[in-house]
């Protein structure tokens, strides 16, 4: 179980330095559950790239970038 939490711990750390002062307690368990069953290093890719995928339709008109750059 301790490992599981150093996991979380580590996703979370990461999630709270991308969002900095937009940092969420209860945004962030949102988008890990909704994540759904997946290992540890999926949900944190899953986490974070959302986080760029936000950054890069604020830079742009266009919010499809993020489809077709994981296409």
């Amino acid at each position: 179980y301790f490992i599981g939490y150093l996991e979380i711990m580590d996703i979370k750390d990461a999630y709270q330095r991308q969002e900095l002062d937009n940092y969420s307690e209860k945004e962030f368990h949102k988008r890990f559950l909704d994540v759904g069953p997946a290992d540890f290093e999926t949900v944190k890719k899953c986490i974070l790239k959302a986080w760029q995928w936000r950054i890069k339709s604020r830079m742009s008109s266009n919010s499809t970038d993020f489809w077709q750059s994981t296409g």
